[in-house]
């Protein structure tokens, strides 16, 4: 709970100066997550949303993902925005017609 927590308190400072359309986490360091992350994982994304901006998650275990799908999380994010490979969800986002960093280029 406090690493979350503390990267959290890391993080938005960061994404409210750079103001991105989308977040991607690699969630690589984490094998699955407890019920507390799962939660901050969800008030993050609403957070973000009111934004306009979205999560992603890459790199999830097969563990974690389940642990995402069965949570709040999951149909907040649903299944486009959960991918095993940072690679796969950056295709799945820029097939969309955008890249991670170029919210401001667009808001001129």
């Amino acid at each position: 709970f406090g690493n979350i927590e503390y990267i959290g308190d890391k993080m938005w400072p960061l994404i409210y100066e750079a103001r991105p359309r989308g977040v991607l986490l690699d969630c690589s360091g984490s094998v699955g997550f407890e019920y507390t992350s799962l939660m901050m994982f969800a008030e993050g994304e609403e957070r973000l949303r009111a934004e306009g901006m979205e999560l992603w998650l890459a790199e999830l275990s097969p563990e974690a993902l389940e642990q995402v799908q069965r949570s709040s999380l999951g149909p907040l994010l649903g299944r486009e925005r959960m991918h095993f490979t940072l690679a796969r969800a950056v295709e799945a986002y820029q097939a969309r017609g955008a890249s991670f960093g170029d919210a401001r280029a667009s808001r001129a």
